[in-house]
């Protein structure tokens, strides 16, 4: 195959899963933490975004202004950066007010939704801080990065009564739900084992299952079921 013929179908491919992976973090949005929400509701979720970057803007940003107007309502952005927080505003097409401090977002802007997509490392005091104000969060994954910020994400949630989803995008794909429709019918008998293979060229740098955490997550989902081992 021509460079140019592989960079052809490279290109489509990578459209193709951008496409995908924008509709599937609206549906996410949606259906995680606004599940009762009809598309014709007359009152719409305040959502604003606390980290501007590709995932931000791409991803949880731009998506949603174009296709789930009519259920959430922009009324922040946040970053430490300005400038970047400034372009995200003009790059999603988003009418709401800017921030560099996420206090401050909390308390003028009051989002009844905040989608956290700062680095990882970062999450739990975004989630914590939101939490604590009555707000429910949508978080990219990871959640957090280690145990003790998990147990403090869990005890807040608790403590606090709001809703807390991680963005799992992947078992919203036509073809996931479709097999765990099979499987939970029964249509195979019990599930015993499960293996994947990425036939992607992008995703080859995921198909250890230790790492691969949307593998795994979907496992989980299709199968209602923990592995026992993974090899």
């Amino acid at each position: 195959m021509s460079p140019s013929r592989f960079s052809a179908r490279a290109s489509a491919r990578s459209r193709s899963r951008r496409d995908f992976v924008a509709a599937a973090s609206g549906v996410a949005a949606v259906a995680t933490l606004a599940p009762g929400v009809a598309r014709a509701a007359a009152k719409r979720r305040r959502y604003a975004i606390v980290g501007t970057g590709v995932r931000g803007i791409g991803m949880w940003g731009r998506p949603l202004v174009e296709r789930y107007a009519d259920v959430l309502e922009f009324v922040g952005l946040c970053d430490v950066n300005p400038l970047r927080v400034e372009y995200a505003r003009k790059a999603i097409g988003a009418a709401c007010p800017t921030f560099t401090s996420l206090d401050a977002m909390l308390e003028q802007a009051k989002p009844e939704l905040l989608m956290v997509t700062t680095v990882d490392t970062t999450h739990e005091g975004c989630i914590v801080k939101a939490l604590e104000r009555g707000v429910d969060v949508l978080t990219e994954k990871p959640m957090v990065v280690d145990e003790t910020q998990c147990q403090s994400v869990l005890d807040a949630e608790k403590r606090t009564g709001r809703k807390i989803g991680v963005t799992f995008n992947y078992r919203y794909a036509p073809k996931h739900q479709k097999i765990k429709e099979l499987l939970q019918s029964g249509a195979i008998g019990r599930v015993t084992s499960v293996s994947k293979k990425d036939i992607e060229p992008f995703q080859e740098a995921r198909i250890d299952p230790e790492v691969d955490f949307h593998m795994l997550e979907t496992v989980l989902v299709i199968t209602n079921h923990v592995p026992l081992r993974l090899e």
